[in-house]
């Protein structure tokens, strides 16, 4: 089962970021992470959740995400490294949403193992 949240990154340029995450139970080995990101803004009037808070912005920059490495920490929660990139000349607030899948079924070499 998917699991999802929006995490909200202020003032960046293009660079790689990092966020750690505990779900309340260990990470299953190989975990799948998919990351979507889009130029956004904080809604200080909002009295809801911070979900509610972050508004997501139709802007003119390219925003995307590349280099998704995952790994599990020690103590059985997620980290995840991304390389966001920010095309604009200016820093802007970006807002990532960072799913977290089932693990793979399987895994699939194509063109077989290298001999060495």
């Amino acid at each position: 089962m998917a699991l999802t949240f929006r995490l909200y990154l202020p003032k960046r340029k293009t660079g790689w970021q990092s966020f750690n995450l505990d779900i309340g139970k260990a990470i299953p080995p190989h975990p799948v992470v998919h990351i979507s990101a889009c130029e956004a803004t904080i809604d200080d009037m909002s009295l809801g959740s911070d979900l509610d808070t972050i508004q997501l912005v139709k802007g003119d920059a390219s925003i995307y995400v590349t280099n998704i490495v995952t790994s599990v920490n020690s103590d059985s929660t997620l980290h995840v490294d991304f390389h966001l990139v920010v095309d604009w000349t200016e820093a802007l607030n970006v807002a990532c949403d960072i799913t977290l899948f089932d693990p793979p079924a399987g895994g699939l070499i194509v063109g077989g193992r290298v001999k060495k």
